[in-house]
């Protein structure tokens, strides 16, 4: 029988951390999936982005992180812990649970530490310079097209701009063939600019 590793040893991992749980799921964009001191799983992002964050002592979301596709979440219920964050939709997604023997690989832990990482810097980024490249970096951020645009009030409070500037800035992305849109909800391109350029 092949050794746990030393995550998996920390962890303290069953079969039964998953008990009752879907295999996979999928979450309408705006929708709750879980709340914060709650009990559950830890899951992998398979489409769309996660908005994750802490409540306030009056109970308002304060914006902590966003996870999207290839991300992890809910790692803390590994240890038998509650969840640590609210987790939001951002965009409609599928997530299965992390699987049980892949803890067993330290690489996938470290790259996950590293992405999770890498992924706070940018949404601290989210809220630096001007009102379009702040929108352009939040929708490059979402992951492969075609993507699901996230509800105004979202884009306001994670760039920290209101939701008309956010309208505005997409509006000018689309008019500028930056960002192509595909309907109301949905972008069929995003294109790479650099913030200069996005000014200019």
């Amino acid at each position: 029988m092949a050794t746990p590793s030393i995550y998996a040893q920390i962890f303290n991992l069953t079969p039964s951390s998953y008990a009752g749980d879907a295999r996979e799921i999928r979450v309408r964009r705006g929708n709750i999936l879980y709340r914060t001191g709650t009990t559950g799983s830890a899951r992998r992002i398979l489409q769309g982005a996660i908005r994750l964050d802490r409540l306030d002592a009056e109970g308002q979301p304060t914006l902590a992180g966003i996870a999207t596709r290839g991300d992890i979440i809910g790692l803390e219920t590994l240890q038998g812990s509650r969840y640590t964050f609210q987790a939001t939709a951002l965009t409609q997604c599928r997530l299965e649970l992390f699987p049980l023997e892949e803890i067993q690989q330290e690489k996938v832990i470290l790259d996950t530490l590293i992405r999770t990482e890498s992924r706070m810097v940018a949404v601290l980024n989210l809220r630096i310079g001007p009102a379009q490249a702040r929108v352009h970096r939040l929708l490059a951020m979402l992951g492969n097209t075609p993507i699901e645009i996230p509800k105004l009030r979202d884009m306001a409070d994670i760039t920290g701009l209101t939701k008309e500037t956010v309208s505005r800035a997409i509006s000018t992305l689309h008019k500028r063939g930056i960002a192509v849109r595909r309907g109301r909800q949905h972008l069929s391109r995003i294109a790479a600019y650099d913030d200069e350029a996005l000014c200019a």
